[in-house]
């Protein structure tokens, strides 16, 4: 089982790759949930803890589901992941390695 840190730093590097992929930057997040930018910053980092209302602030600003941004709670769902992404194009395998923040095979 992940750590709490493991897990804000999984959180976070998910916020991030989404954040990167609709073309916000830390200000843009940062001002559709009302925090500044360092907290987007230490956010990202897994540096900062935040209460669930901020995580549904943050994904309503990312357009996704709040459960697009929790981590893999376990290995049987990284096989399944595993097992989803084998199909599609290269690119998008990677896509979905970087935020997972896990090598897949």
């Amino acid at each position: 089982m992940a750590s709490s840190e493991q897990i804000y730093e999984q959180m976070g590097r998910l916020i991030r790759a989404r954040r990167k992929k609709i073309d916000f930057t830390q200000d843009d997040l940062a001002q559709r949930v009302n925090l500044t930018r360092t907290s987007i910053t230490n956010i990202e980092r897994g540096r900062q803890k935040f209460q669930i209302h901020t995580l549904f602030d943050i994904a309503r600003a990312l357009e996704v589901s709040p459960t697009a941004l929790i981590p893999l709670a376990d290995f049987q769902e990284l096989a399944l992941v595993n097992e989803q992404i084998k199909g599609l194009p290269a690119d998008e395998r990677e896509f979905a390695k970087s935020v997972l923040g896990r090598k897949l095979e």
